[in-house]
């Protein structure tokens, strides 16, 4: 028989009073009896309706809650509501636990909740998972002593219409004997640094444990991604004491994945890719013997390409003493590669870490795909620029297009509902060369459309447009915005808010992309 010292036994007893009932391990913790008390936060309607939300405006932070300890969080559950595809990656969440100055959780919230890249996917992980139309979850266990905050902060230009959540938490009797607080930290390389494998954890201060990472990669160079191995030093050593064979090894799958998966410890949520539309078409189970020759070598890795894999150490977490550095190479050798890298890291630890990863700004955490940018040929498609775009009236965001299929580029548009007559909306754009360039616009007529002008930068205005149609589908068209000598660089394009029809619903402008083309073409 094991003999158990007191120390231990109290240690072991309290583990055992939380640790099955959060993680799953077993159903033996319902036969008895629990010593705490369960208690919940949530956005619920204090008025018993059912307006159960919060707004959270742009530039501004919401304290979710303020807890008194000693207790754990047991469950965080969020769902939101954003005129932005960005949206999981504008909104911040940060955790303060008891003392500690800086928050101990600072990560997007759709990278703390795994889901890569500002996309929503459905997948199920032991400590995470997200139920379908984006109910994030979260169960990893977090201890405090004296008092836990929770603050999501909106750092996007537009407002989050509705925040919901459930904040479930436990108090105790007295704190945990370890003083271990849960700690997630959000790190990206747009690309890692060539030649230097990409860093997804640095921490040092105190005792602790790794307990896993998400990854998350949008494929920037042909050919597969994933052979970089993961390496863990422990302590300060040069030679890492956790070596792998290859990412997808590392990350429980093998052979280059096939198909997406997710499994308690260990998955491959996300495999997509958009097609020539701009949907984003997934790499599922039903697919994998179907002669798909996208998802087929050679085709089967492309630039543009987005994966997000998980690895929990539930099981296995990986302890040290004073500190751990967990990284991965991006290559077959030599950390070539220039695919865009993006993590959320997970461990507990006593102390206050003194290595600390930055938050990047919002407009710098962005994904490729999602970017202001000119997308070949001189298109640009408008509802990446929603971001950049200035309004002196009226609100400016994205619009998603999806219920009428491919009648909008890429199924999305920039929709300004203009304040008042002379609201002037102003859209930036660059030229790469310098020369005579025409600049058309593609917009969309309806029921509530306004009546604009529209200038390139000091050129000549052209002739006003009237948006409004009546009937419920959009009628779409393309007009000449301006013509003229460009220098190489920023430019301007303006709309002017003008008298609607009479019959029109409000001064609404939909505008699907901008294509900016030499004179003459």
């Amino acid at each position: 028989m094991i003999k158990l010292n007191t120390v231990a036994a109290a240690a072991l007893l309290a583990s055992l009073a939380f640790c099955p009932a959060v993680y799953g391990e077993g159903l033996d913790h319902l036969l008895r009896v629990q010593d705490y008390t369960a208690r919940r936060v949530s956005s619920a309607d204090p008025s018993g309706g059912n307006l159960d939300r919060r707004r959270v405006e742009a530039g501004k932070s919401l304290t979710l809650a303020e807890l008194p300890g000693p207790g754990i969080v047991t469950h965080i559950w969020f769902t939101h509501l954003y005129p932005s595809r960005s949206g999981l990656r504008k909104l911040v969440l940060r955790i303060y636990f008891d003392d500690l100055p800086e928050p101990c959780v600072e990560a997007p919230l759709g990278d703390f909740f795994g889901l890569g890249h500002a996309q929503t996917y459905a997948y199920a992980s032991q400590p995470l998972a997200v139920g379908t139309h984006g109910g994030l979850n979260c169960y990893w266990p977090m201890p405090f002593a004296k008092t836990a905050r929770l603050v999501v902060s909106n750092e996007g230009a537009q407002d989050c219409s509705a925040l919901y959540f459930q904040i479930d938490y436990r108090t105790l009797a007295k704190p945990l004997p370890d003083d271990l607080h849960f700690f997630a930290a959000y790190r990206q390389e747009f690309p890692p640094v060539k030649g230097k494998p990409y860093l997804i954890l640095e921490t040092d201060g105190g005792r602790g444990h790794f307990a896993g990472c998400n990854l998350s990669v949008e494929q920037r160079d042909e050919s597969w991604w994933g052979e970089g191995d993961i390496a863990i030093h422990v302590d300060g050593e040069a030679r890492p004491s956790l070596a792998g064979t290859g990412s997808e090894d590392d990350f429980g799958g093998a052979w280059c994945y096939s198909h997406e998966f997710s499994y308690p410890q260990f998955g491959a949520p996300l495999r997509a890719r958009f097609n020539a539309q701009g949907v984003l078409e997934h790499c599922t189970p039903d697919l994998k013997d179907k002669a798909l020759t996208q998802w087929r070598w050679p085709e089967a890795w492309k630039p543009g390409d987005l994966w997000n894999v998980y690895r929990y150490h539930v099981a296995d977490p990986v302890p040290f003493r004073k500190s751990v550095r967990v990284e991965i190479e991006h290559g077959w050798q030599g950390n070539e590669r220039a695919d865009w890298y993006s993590s959320v890291a997970y461990w507990y630890q006593t102390g206050r870490p003194a290595v600390r990863a930055a938050l990047p700004a919002v407009k710098d955490r962005l994904p490729y795909y999602l970017r202001a940018r000119d997308q070949g040929g001189g298109r640009w498609e408008a509802e990446n620029l929603v971001d950049d775009a200035v309004a002196t009236g009226g609100t400016v965001q994205e619009a998603g297009m999806e219920f009428w299929g491919d009648l909008f580029s890429e199924r999305y548009a920039l929709q300004w509902e203009a304040g008042k007559t002379n609201d002037i909306l102003t859209v930036p754009f660059t030229v790469s060369q310098a020369g005579r360039h025409r600049v058309t616009v593609r917009l969309a007529r309806g029921e509530a459309g306004g009546a604009f002008t529209l200038q390139v930068d000091d050129l000549k205005p052209g002739e006003p447009v009237d948006l409004f149609q009546a009937g419920a589908i959009p009628g779409l068209f393309e007009t000449l915005a301006g013509e003229g000598n460009l220098a190489a660089g920023a430019h301007a394009l303006k709309f002017t808010c003008l008298t609607p029809d009479s019959r029109a619903k409000g001064k609404r402008l939909l505008l699907d992309k901008l294509q900016v083309s030499p004179a003459g073409e």
